[in-house]
């Protein structure tokens, strides 16, 4: 009997009688597939946002501690070359901070080249920092020390040596990136960042020397 069935169920085969339906797949599936990709299209871009944003904020931060580096250590190698070919202590200071500025504004910072306030009050008191809050403060730094102090007259071949040192500080904004390619109503988002370089002393007489980029640890500041 089952050989018949089997020889019958061939025969409508070859015929094209007989069809083998596969199970019906439930329309609702294609739906719930849907709905899940609307619904995780926003959390998707979201993220996306947020990793191109911060990546922005990240390089940027980044060119700007550069440029405020190159800055700090221009002015306290002018300040040092002048003092040492004998420049008076007024002109010697405008000279560093001419040239931290202008260091400074060589330099972009998330395509844009941005400028630093001279902070000069004209005198020779505090080394001529006209305010605490500035963008350019003029100090020194005891050897091996890493705090600085406006208050501090640098010195070299005394004895008791002071270092130069110069401190560069900036806070610039910065456009989203999202908000100009996609018009997606964030930013713009503010960064800031602080540096610093020093200028030892050799010991003999009045030599300055080895300018570098350093850690200052806090700045005494007084007007």
């Amino acid at each position: 009997m089952a050989r018949a069935i089997s020889k019958t169920a061939i025969g409508l085969l070859q015929q094209g009688d007989l069809q083998v339906k596969r199970p019906d797949v439930p329309a609702s599936r294609d739906g719930v597939a849907t709905v899940w990709v609307i619904l995780s299209l926003p959390i998707c871009l979201t993220i996306l946002v947020t990793v191109i944003e911060i990546g922005s904020l990240w390089s940027a931060r980044s060119e700007l501690c550069t440029a405020l580096e190159s800055a700090a250590l221009a002015g306290v190698k002018t300040w040092g070359d002048g003092i040492e070919a004998g420049v008076s202590a007024v002109p010697a200071t405008v000279a560093a901070r001419q040239a931290a500025a202008a260091t400074f504004a060589a330099n972009t910072v998330g395509g844009t080249s941005w400028s630093l306030d001279l902070n000069d009050s004209g005198a020779a008191s505090s080394h001529g920092n006209l305010s605490c809050s500035g963008e350019i403060i003029l100090g020194g730094v005891l050897p091996g020390a890493t705090a600085a102090d406006s208050g501090l007259a640098p010195i070299c071949g005394s004895g008791s040596d002071v270092e130069y040192c110069v401190v560069t500080r900036k806070v610039v904004s910065i456009p989203a990136v999202c908000s100009e390619l996609f018009g997606v109503p964030i930013g713009p988002f503010q960064i800031s960042a602080q540096a610093a370089a020093r200028a030892g002393c050799t010991g003999a007489g009045a030599t300055v020397a080895n300018p570098a980029v350093a850690h200052i640890s806090s700045l005494s500041c007084t007007e």
